[in-house]
């Protein structure tokens, strides 16, 4: 049986974002924080809850959590791309972040929060595949630690590197199994700690053998043929665009062609003129400057009036 495809955040969420998988949560997260704000638990906000689902199908799919240390995450995965998405990334945690303060509440009170967005579509315009965005001095690039209580982390998933032999971290692996979740667990399990290879076999298995609801499996479907016709529009572009950069190779081609054959018949034409001035100069007639050139007479009274 093949697996559901995990990119669809329903699939997503029913992975990461319920209470009996939530050392696979833990393991994503701490993959992509670094080393001294690892998870050792965390507290789902909003389970996945097929009630829940069925009445607001659009705002249950992100995972929000608390960790041990108060810090809050906000995990979502998003298959289609908009200019705007770094405003919309902004304002999610900007909402998560205030909903602590509560009525009694004092500022000191606030703990960072963490918005993590693994994208199906490249947002930036460079070729890094993973970023962490946070608060810094513009002048200094200095780190303030009272300001530490924002990190945006961008996941793109198209950039990453596919070819086996070059996934080495965690974090790579998990977006392997993201991109791809029938290579799990088979082809990522080389030289992976024991305890993570144990996680990845627990998310190929959830995604093998993952369950839906009629609503359900017409909210995958639905996903499902969006990335068909997505892949298939991306395909049909770069046609185009390769298609294109063809044609303007061979214009470009073409045209330097042109150019070189001009250059050469103004080199030749610049010779010709110069050979009649410096021969009529030493005297010799035009006629006899006709023969030895091969030219005629009308021209080389042309070439001297000028």
């Amino acid at each position: 049986m093949l697996p559901v495809n995990p990119k669809i955040d329903l699939v997503f969420k029913k992975i990461f974002g319920v209470e009996k998988n939530k050392d696979l949560l833990i393991s994503l997260i701490n993959s992509i924080v670094p080393a001294d704000e690892q998870v050792a638990d965390v507290l789902l906000k909003n389970p996945y809850n097929e009630l829940n689902f069925l009445n607001d199908k659009l705002s249950v799919l992100d995972i929000k959590a608390v960790d041990h240390n108060g810090r809050l995450y906000d995990i979502e995965i998003q298959l289609a791309g908009y200019d705007f998405y770094g405003k919309r990334a902004l304002f999610y945690w900007a909402e998560l972040f205030a909903s602590q303060l509560k009525s009694g509440k004092r500022y000191d009170s606030l703990c960072k929060t963490i918005s993590i967005s693994f994208l199906d579509f490249e947002l930036f315009n460079d070729k890094r595949c993973f970023r962490r965005i946070c608060l810094k001095d513009f002048d200094t690039n200095q780190f303030y630690s009272q300001l530490d209580c924002e990190d945006l982390y961008f996941i793109e998933m198209k950039k990453f590197e596919n070819k086996l032999e070059n996934i080495k971290t965690a974090l790579e692996r998990w977006v392997a199994f993201l991109n791809n979740a029938s290579l799990l667990p088979k082809d990522l399990q080389k030289n992976v700690p024991e305890s993570e290879q144990k996680l990845l076999e627990k998310a190929a298995e959830v995604a093998t053998q993952m369950g839906f609801s009629e609503i359900e499996q017409e909210y995958y479907f639905a996903h499902q043929k969006f990335i068909y016709d997505q892949e298939a529009i991306f395909a049909v572009k770069m046609s185009k665009v390769l298609a294109e950069a063809e044609l303007k190779k061979a214009e470009a081609v073409a045209k330097a062609e042109l150019e070189a054959e001009l250059k050469k018949i103004k080199a030749v034409k610049e010779t010709e003129e110069n050979l009649v001035k410096k021969l009529f100069v030493k005297g010799s007639k035009i006629e006899e400057i006709a023969n030895l050139l091969d030219i005629s007479v009308n021209k080389i009274n042309e070439i001297l009036k000028n």
